[in-house]
């Protein structure tokens, strides 16, 4: 494709559409498919003209979809972030179907009908929430499974007893957060699973607090 046409086709993309191109670009490079370095370039300078948070979040979030690619997956891990804020009207509708599959006491509606940032409200989600894929077995007793997409709040403060999605060395765990006379545990719900006691050798961050668990009923 030539330069000219690729920039035409990155202008008409919607903010949905950047983020998540920049998150495929950024993981197909990480696993040695070459881009043309002037595609790259087109997208971050379109990115830094329509809204420069579209590019640092998505290369946040591939880092993290990285870093669970590369180890293994017996402890419940994030493989996919998805942010409420750039998902289309469509996304988020199909979402909250999948919810309303899961919960059927959630309130009948005609999704079609209303504004996406109405749809966010009824369903108790923000533009700080982030929908997060998971996988592995070490929350199960939490009722939290392998395959289930996580609902997770990034601005509340994490309190003592919080499920949460925290960053140990870049990779993105689900544990249940514990404060013990100022130290600071990640614990597990199986028994077969080790808690994480968290010292000054780890690079430690609470990406957010789990609100809700989903998972696709067939």
């Amino acid at each position: 494709m030539k330069r000219s046409d690729f920039k035409k086709k990155v202008e008409f993309l919607s903010n949905s559409d950047l983020y998540e191109l920049v998150k495929k670009f950024y993981v197909q490079e990480a696993i040695g498919f070459n881009h043309n370095n002037w595609k790259i370039d087109i997208i971050y300078d379109y990115c830094q003209i329509k809204n420069p948070a579209i590019f640092s979040d998505a290369i946040a979030d591939a880092s993290y979809i990285l870093s669970s690619m590369e180890t293994g997956m017996n402890e419940l891990k994030v493989v996919d972030i998805k942010r409420i804020d750039y998902l289309t009207k469509q996304e988020l509708v199909d979402f909250v179907n999948q919810m309303i599959g899961a919960a059927k006491s959630n309130p009948e509606m005609d999704m079609n009908a209303i504004e996406k940032v109405d749809i966010m409200k009824s369903f108790g989600l923000n533009q700080n929430s982030i929908i997060c894929k998971v996988t592995g077995q070490s929350m199960e007793n939490a009722k939290i499974f392998d395959g289930d997409t996580l609902v997770v709040d990034t601005k509340i403060t994490p309190r003592s007893g919080n499920i949460v999605v925290a960053s140990v060395n870049s990779e993105l765990f689900v544990k249940r957060l514990k404060r013990v006379n100022g130290t600071i545990w990640l614990l597990s719900e199986n028994d077969e699973f080790k808690d994480l006691k968290i010292t000054t050798e780890f690079d430690f961050k609470i990406i957010g607090v789990v609100k809700k668990a989903v998972r696709t009923v067939s």
